[in-house]
């Protein structure tokens, strides 16, 4: 085999293993859920699991599916990380998506 073929293979052959590792990793990520925690809780924040509704408390971790529900005046802060964070306002509820 001569140098440019030997080159060739070398190069090809991390190409695949690179792309596998890619695929790995965006498989385990795509496999974790989504968290995030309560923040800030101003005023009476209620959040529902999937078993009714409950007092929010600073710090809960929150998932994909729960609900936050901010009754009449206050607001609740819900921090993903990475500086994605969403204000639910006065006297709403909103879902949390993945």
């Amino acid at each position: 085999m001569d140098m440019g073929n030997a080159r060739s293979l070398a190069i090809w052959a991390a190409a695949i293993v690179a792309g596998a590792a890619s695929v790995s990793a965006a498989s385990a990520q795509g496999s974790c859920p989504t968290t995030a925690v309560l923040a800030s809780v101003q005023g009476t924040v209620l959040v529902n699991s999937g078993s009714g509704f409950t007092p929010g408390r600073a710090g809960s971790v929150i998932r994909a599916g729960d609900q936050i529900s901010v009754r009449g005046s206050g607001n609740a802060i819900v921090d993903f990380g990475g500086g994605r964070v969403v204000n639910v306002p006065a006297s709403s509820t909103q879902a949390v998506r993945a």
